[in-house]
Parts: structure tokens; sequence; C-alpha cells
């Protein structure tokens, strides 16, 4: 799963592309934008990174152009995937030259005159898959993506610790939307700030399916929750949080810091997303409290 996207605007005029580099950041935090002005700083950028879409203004020149241009004749990313190109340039001739010496499956000719917006739109549509809706002041979304880090790495952490634990992460939902209401137990709470995501985060048991996992992992069989086995729901939690934080920093994102505390009240915030598990220890599940700091 990719996080960071890499793009890549080749333009000979930096004002155009600045102005284009940071339309495309303003509109997502995931997208990262390179800028280059001809083949070197390309074969630079290019041997460092996996690129997710790139744009070319034909201004570069027509032999730098046709240098990266070959390039895509022959390149695929890690997924075998091929990269789109978009070009787009004045000179109708050179479109006619690039058009009749290379046959790159995804080149996209841009007519101009073009608009930034357009340029931005189309490479928004191929580094993400959809054209990401402003956030109003004040409002707070769960990215589904980041969250998903946070069920990898749970499935991860408890398969390991339980010792080949068999565990399923079940359809999210809310809160107040849960047709049984959440057995007590325990749970670890880990408040985030970041980009993409500003609340806090849950690791939460009841109390038989706490106390059976303890048991898995430490050998040893406690009858109730208390001082002497609480803290392990703060280890799991840095443990969780620690495994998300290398999945981030491989994707290019860095997370801050966090210190997991004992949770053991009711969530009194509106709206927690709840992801239940399934584990052959006992049914928990994830909490994400947008806002909740």
């Amino acid at each position: 799963m990719e996080f960071i996207r890499q793009i890549i605007i080749v333009d000979a005029h930096t004002t155009t592309a600045k102005e284009l580099r940071e339309r495309l950041q303003k509109a997502s935090k995931k997208l990262n934008v390179h800028l280059v002005s001809d083949r070197m700083q390309f074969t630079e950028v290019t041997s460092k990174l996996i690129m997710k879409a790139v744009y070319i203004n034909g201004n570069i020149g027509k032999k730098d152009l046709f240098y990266i241009l070959r390039f895509f004749s022959t390149f695929k990313n890690k997924d075998e995937e091929d990269i789109p190109v978009f070009l787009t340039a004045d000179d109708y001739t050179l479109i006619q030259d690039v058009l009749n010496n290379f046959s790159i499956d995804k080149l996209e000719i841009i007519p101009s005159p073009v608009t930034i917006k357009e340029v931005a739109d189309k490479l928004i549509l191929s580094a993400l898959g959809k054209l990401e809706e402003p956030k109003a002041r004040g409002s707070l979304k769960v990215d589904k993506e980041f969250l998903n880090v946070f069920i990898m790495s749970t499935n991860k952490v408890i398969t390991e610790m339980g010792h080949g634990a068999k565990i399923k992460a079940l359809k999210p939902t809310i809160l107040s939307k849960l047709k049984e209401p959440l057995k007590k137990g325990i749970a670890a709470k880990i408040v985030l700030s970041s980009d993409f995501f500003k609340g806090s985060f849950f690791v939460s048991f009841p109390e038989q399916t706490f106390l059976n996992f303890y048991e898995r992992v430490v050998s040893e069989k406690h009858t109730t929750i208390n001082a002497s086995n609480e803290d392990f729901a703060s280890e799991l939690a840095n443990i969780i949080y620690g495994q998300a934080k290398k999945l981030f920093s491989e994707m290019g994102y860095q997370l801050d810091m966090a210190i997991p505390t004992i949770y053991k009240g009711e969530i009194i915030h509106k709206p927690v997303y709840i992801i239940p598990f399934e584990s052959d220890f006992g049914p928990f599940m994830l909490a994400i409290a947008p806002g909740l700091i």
C-alpha cells in the first residue's frame, strides 16, 4: 500500500512549475511533488523514488524530451504498471514527432493552451484515483488509508505476540450504531496529531479477552484486571503504534512520538469509529475518535 505518492514535474518555466506544485500540495498532503528542469535532474530524481505520475512541458527542448520519453518506453515500476505521463507543448510539430516516434501506453497529450488546474486535476486523479474535496474549516476527516495502516499493524502485532493467534478485522462501524454495548474491560489510548488525522486512537479489550491474551503472551493466569497486569495494555498499544510508525516511514511519512495511557472509562465523544476484531482469544476493537485530544 502506498501512502505518499510521488509526482514529477518536468518544466523549464520555474514559475509555472512552482504554481502547479503548490496547487498539488494544497490538494492533498499525500502528494510529494518534485520539480526538475532537464533530463539530468530527471534521472537523478527517478533513481531514488517510485513515481506515481509525471507531467512534462515540451519547453524543456526536444533532446531532453525524447530522452525522458525513451525512458518511459521501457520502464515499469515495481508493480509492473505503466506510469501515467502527461505532455503538453505549444509546438504542434514537436507533438507530431512524439506521436510518430513513441508508443507509450499511458502517455496523454494535453492540448495547449492548458490551465494549471487542468494539469493538476489529471495528476491528482492519476496519483490518488480521485479528486480530494477540500475540508471545511474546523472539520476533521478520518483518512481510510491512514487508519488501514493501524489495522495492518494491529494484525501483525497481535498475531506475532499471540504466537500465531488467529485474528480478523470486521467491517468498521460507528459506536452509536453498535447493536450491543461494549463490554467493560481495559483500553490503551494514544493521542495523534498529524496532517492526516488529529484525535485519539484506542485499543480496547473486554476483560476476558484481555486476560486470555495476557495469559497467552506472558504465561500467567489472572482472573481480573489489576495493577499487576494492566500496564500490558499500554505496552501493547505502544508496540502497535511503533509498527505503524515503521510502515509510515517506509511510505515516506514520519509520525511523531506518542505515549500511550491506560483508559478505563467510556469514550464520551462523537463520532467514534469502531473497527471490531474477532480472534481465537476473544473479541476486541480499535476505536478512532477524530478531534478527541
